[in-house]
């Protein structure tokens, strides 16, 4: 079969050429298109459920294909799509390269499943063997389009590499990096799945960084971006007017970082805390933030080398004489000054103009 044009709603292929031949259980076909190439298997059980199989090399997506605004076409019916296993090696949106997906479509009334999510994406694992706390569940988008409040949920494992190259591709500058990255996410939000809204958010998002760095400089970008900044303990640290360059270099090293984020419409939790492990010492960040005033309540704590070096905790409490005194009590005190010290902060305020104030000195570890 040769066409030179076949449209559908969302569909369209140039040059079309297909061919294919009956086996005993289903039909076997070959693709090909301007915008694609491919394999496939469509058994005859088709109609009671049983999934076309689509392996494609290539597909390009047309950009703006999602349409003026954002939206969906009006009165939008899927529901007569067939189930579909489908997988690209290379898939591009306009002349973006986007990567490599695999999922598996489920139709419902009103309702699209992409279950088994894979391929990598810019640089992010879809799925994969490995994952935050060790869990591999299966990753899946559940888009409900119909009717007036079409909603979205994302489930599932994500991982990178080098963290900072997804600043980069979000448009904001990178405040950290990473040598591995897993993210465990089960996150809704309402409208259809490009139109993904920060502070309309609902659900969590769980991390685990390994062996990177911070970097000593304030991050920028839209609001999430902006917020994230707030979780770069390099910034803390000059921020207590501490200079680390001799113990850790011009940024601040981790060996991990772990913790969770919870999302609630406009409000964000660090439950349990963010906590970076250092090669000396450890910080952990609990806090709320607020992405729509743009504020944030919460305590750092910094557990760091002291027994060889009284101005490191000194400058750690920003220099104030009374806090040098409670540092002075504790050293008489406590039996742990020859191992680390722990500072606690209280963090108050606008994003922009953050207030610090000293806590306690030999601090506990913040509870999840």
């Amino acid at each position: 079969v040769a066409l030179d044009q076949l449209e559908e709603p969302w569909f369209v292929a140039d040059q079309l050429e297909l061919t294919g031949e009956f086996e005993a259980a289903g039909a076997a076909f070959e693709l090909a298109a301007k915008q694609f190439a491919g394999v496939g298997y469509w058994p005859y059980s088709a109609a009671d459920g049983a999934p076309i199989s689509l392996a494609l090399t290539r597909l390009a997506v047309p950009a703006g294909v999602i349409g003026e605004g954002g939206g969906a076409p009006e009165n939008l019916d899927m529901s007569g799509l067939p189930a579909l296993d489908l997988s690209v090696q290379a898939l591009r949106y306009g002349e973006r390269e986007l990567g490599s997906l695999s999922f598996d479509l489920r139709p419902a009334p009103g309702q699209l499943t992409f279950g088994r999510l894979g391929g990598e994406l810019l640089g992010v694992r879809l799925g994969g063997q490995q994952s935050v706390d060790g869990d591999l569940s299966p990753s899946a988008l559940v888009w409900s389009y119909s009717g007036d409040a079409p909603a979205t949920e994302l489930v599932g494992n994500f991982a990178t590499g080098d963290i900072a190259a997804l600043f980069s591709l979000l448009g904001g500058e990178p405040i950290a990096d990473s040598s591995e990255a897993y993210f465990r996410a089960a996150l809704n939000w309402p409208g259809h799945p490009w139109q993904l809204d920060s502070q309309q958010l609902q659900g969590d998002l769980a991390m685990e960084l390994w062996r990177g760095q911070f970097y000593n400089r304030s991050g920028g970008g839209d609001t999430a971006l902006r917020a994230v900044s707030l979780f770069n303990f390099a910034n803390w640290l000059r921020r207590l007017q501490f200079d680390f360059t001799d113990v850790f270099g011009d940024n601040l090293s981790y060996d991990r970082l772990d913790g969770s984020l919870k999302f609630d419409r406009g409000r964000v939790s660090l439950t349990p805390p963010l906590t970076a492990r250092l090669p000396s010492g450890k910080m952990a960040l609990a806090a709320e933030l607020d992405l729509v005033e743009q504020t944030i309540d919460g305590k750092l704590v910094a557990t760091l080398p002291v027994a060889t070096n009284l101005p490191w905790i000194v400058a750690l409490v920003g220099g104030l004489p009374a806090a040098a005194g409670v540092y002075l009590t504790s050293v008489v005190m406590s039996k742990q000054l020859d191992r680390l010290s722990s500072i606690s902060y209280t963090l108050n305020g606008p994003w922009d103009d953050v207030e610090l104030a000293v806590d306690k000195v030999f601090a506990r570890e913040l509870k999840e």
